[in-house]
């Protein structure tokens, strides 16, 4: 099993933006369904988020599904596949595996112990499923790692604090703000997953009380002010909000500039109080040049990621018992693919000696409704020597030499024997 990965770690956010490799739902079903159309390519999950875009295949060709991929990246991304296998990374089998359970367990995000990417893993294996690109093999693999991903999430710290971009988000305008959200006009641009977290985290870490929703759908923006006692509004009221606003959240999945340099100056023409401005959308929905306008602050996701790094150190405990619990479950999972091999093996054995058994029964069975412990005793021997005939004669068949000593050691191993 092998992993293409091109991510935060290997391109810049500017690059990410630019080459537009990270893909919603409706794209990520279009180049999964490019990359089956390689024969070798047996499964494939593809699992992207905002700041990144992996592959995870079984391949029966290693280079040639390798250079295939790229090319399919490169049809959808239209960058060069000459660039897309510089600046991307490829794991293969044990770093592999070792590589998704620290995805799935947040040990591979910009925020340590993210909540949202466990789904995320979740989502890509039944767009997969639904669109049968995964088999037994990624199934098994993508099982594993969603339990990991749980089991740190419940054994450590690691999810505690700051777990998600969204509530960075708010902790980075708090550290300018000075934590005022409580007495202050906030407006959020996006009612979906983001966008519900930004509202929670103000409501309930800062217990802000005048927040509004806008969204394209309204009935969306409705639905999320209902649950939090807020009120919303329609996009096409974006502005008229803002002049009112003194701090602006934009949280949509939107490919789009929503907010230029031009409206908002005149925005702020309007008004002589100064407005804090975070967009956490990737790519960003504010145009850069908004940090020059007059009376603005901008925060966006560069921003956001470096406090993020800044506050890693709080959670160095919870990121070592995290990787113990991730090493442990990569033995166990490497353990269970091993057993796996054996399974049908075993099958076979047992249904061997069952089919021996109903045999055994139909033809030495009497019928009657008891039977003494002689008649018992008896047979249960004729039963042990039904079963353990094929075993020993094919034991007295195979080992006629000092060569076969294997199998009189395998087959001492097998019984307990000294």
């Amino acid at each position: 099993m092998s992993v293409v990965c091109v991510s935060y770690r290997t391109i810049s956010l500017n690059e990410l933006e630019a080459d537009h490799i990270i893909f919603e739902e409706n794209k990520a079903r279009s180049v999964l369904s490019d990359l089956v159309k390689l024969s070798e390519i047996s499964e494939v999950i593809l699992l992207s988020t905002c700041l990144r875009t992996e592959i995870y295949v079984e391949l029966d060709k290693f280079h040639v599904g390798i250079e295939y991929i790229y090319s399919v990246l490169s049809k959808h991304t239209e960058i060069d596949s000459e660039l897309l296998a510089k600046i991307g990374t490829v794991y293969f089998e044990d770093q592999a595996v070792l590589h998704l359970f620290n995805v799935a367990s947040g040990l591979e995000s910009v925020v340590v112990g993210e909540g949202e990417i466990l789904g995320q893993v979740k989502k890509a294996q039944l767009i997969a499923q639904e669109l049968h690109s995964t088999g037994p093999q990624l199934n098994l693999l993508f099982k594993n790692a969603i339990e990991v991903g749980k089991k740190v999430r419940h054994d450590t710290q690691l999810s505690s604090g700051i777990t998600s971009m969204a509530h960075a988000s708010v902790a980075i305008t708090a550290s300018h703000i000075g934590s005022r959200f409580s007495s202050m006009n906030i407006s959020v641009l996006g009612a979906g997953e983001m966008g519900r977290t930004v509202v929670k985290a103000l409501v309930e870490r800062h217990g802000a009380k005048s927040i509004t929703i806008i969204n394209r759908s309204i009935s969306n923006a409705e639905n999320l002010a209902k649950k939090f006692s807020i009120s919303y509004d329609n996009f096409a009221n974006l502005l008229s909000s803002i002049k009112t606003s003194e701090v602006l959240f934009v949280a949509t999945s939107s490919s789009d500039l929503l907010l230029t340099a031009e409206m908002l100056t005149k925005v702020m023409d309007q008004r002589d109080t100064p407005l804090v401005v975070c967009d956490l959308s990737v790519p960003r929905n504010v145009e850069h040049e908004v940090a020059y306008v007059k009376g603005v602050t901008l925060f966006d996701i560069n921003d956001i990621t470096r406090f993020v790094e800044k506050n890693k150190e709080s959670k160095s405990v919870a990121v070592q018992m995290a990787q113990t619990i991730v090493n442990e479950k990569l033995i166990d999972y490497k353990n269970a693919l091993e057993f796996k091999g054996i399974e049908p093996l075993i099958t076979e054995l047992v249904s061997r000696i069952d089919q021996l058994k109903l045999e055994f029964l139909k033809k030495n069975l009497k019928d009657k409704s008891s039977y003494s412990k002689d008649e018992v005793e008896q047979l249960l021997n004729q039963l042990t020597s039904a079963i353990a005939h094929l075993p020993i004669s094919q034991l007295k068949d195979n080992t006629r030499s000092a060569k076969d000593q294997k199998l009189i050691d395998a087959t001492k191993l097998l019984f307990g024997l000294e």
